[in-house]
């Protein structure tokens, strides 16, 4: 019947993302789930896809960045960008701030006063110490230093505190021009997938300022 071909051609989508170039882990979503129209794994399957989506660009454009250094470890280009996911995204952040480190050094203000050098290196988007948003300023101000007035940062000791600094970092992520999918909530209470949107936006400002 409809229902039955439906289901067939929602199977063959489903497994279209989980074979190569793909490979998309698709936990929590069915073919019959998408069949019947239930939002709840429909919303899961876009989030994924969308996921997917901003990992290929970012991976496209850390691969011209790789490429073109002379420290390359000669992977191909297509395993570059396939390879490219969410701890990807991490380490390349660590980076970008790491560099700035070494070129520019951290103003006294924010070592002084917000301790922030404990804080400049993320594991994963669950890492507790990313409420303050002490770790996305940071990145931002390894992207453009001039953006940043560290005066307006605090060391937050409550969600008040952590509120008023989410709030800095998501007015000088807008005035860098990123794209902006996040509040500062999203921030403090540390809503993983926004937070991914948000690092990819900033990693592609950075990727193309190289």
């Amino acid at each position: 019947g409809t229902f039955q071909k439906r289901l067939a051609n929602c199977e063959v989508v489903l497994k279209a993302c989980r074979s190569s170039p793909l490979r998309m882990r698709l936990d929590g979503v069915t073919a019959g789930g998408l069949c019947e129209g239930k939002k709840e794994i429909v919303l899961l399957f876009l989030w994924k896809l969308m996921k997917k989506h901003l990992c290929i660009c970012l991976g496209e454009l850390r691969m011209q960045a790789t490429l073109s250094s002379p420290k390359h470890d000669r992977k191909s280009s297509a395993t570059l960008i396939a390879e490219f996911d969410e701890s990807s995204m991490v380490g390349w952040a660590n980076q970008i701030i790491a560099d700035a480190l070494q070129r520019l050094g951290l103003p006294p203000y924010a070592v002084e006063e917000l301790d922030v050098e404990k804080k400049l290196v993320m594991m994963s988007f669950e890492d507790a110490h990313l409420k303050d948003g002490l770790y996305f300023l940071s990145l931002i101000w390894a992207i453009e230093p001039r953006c940043v007035d560290w005066t307006h940062m605090i060391k937050a000791k409550t969600d008040g505190d952590r509120f008023a600094n989410a709030q800095y970092v998501t007015t000088v992520s807008q005035k860098l021009g990123a794209t902006m999918f996040i509040t500062p909530r999203d921030i403090v209470f540390l809503r993983k997938n926004k937070l991914i949107v948000f690092l990819g936006s900033l990693l592609a400002m950075t990727a193309s300022e190289e």
